[in-house]
């Protein structure tokens, strides 16, 4: 996987609340809410950091096992490019 090389969907909607974040599809009207492990996760990918670099700082953020984190990561990549949130910037997903 390669974090770097992903983009948001140009529809998306996304709104920081509170420690989480809201993603909001209009096209769909589809809803997704982001725990704050998650949030900090998509921050970092649409700051452009590399997959390890999310690793290594989310351990440090949340003092949290790298394996852990790092399964987590993959969870959240698979789950926002099969909703179309998030798609490879070569346009694949």
């Amino acid at each position: 996987m390669n974090v770097e090389q992903l983009e948001v969907n140009e529809t998306l909607l996304a709104e920081r609340v509170g420690e989480e974040m809201v993603l909001v599809e209009p096209e769909s009207g589809q809803y997704f809410q982001l725990n704050v492990v998650a949030t900090r996760m998509f921050e970092m990918i649409l700051s452009g950091d590399s997959e390890t670099e999310i690793v290594k700082q989310i351990g440090k953020e949340f003092e949290a096992e790298t394996q852990i984190i790092h399964t987590d990561l993959i969870k959240l990549v698979d789950s926002l490019l099969e909703r179309g949130l998030m798609r490879t910037s070569a346009g694949q997903s």
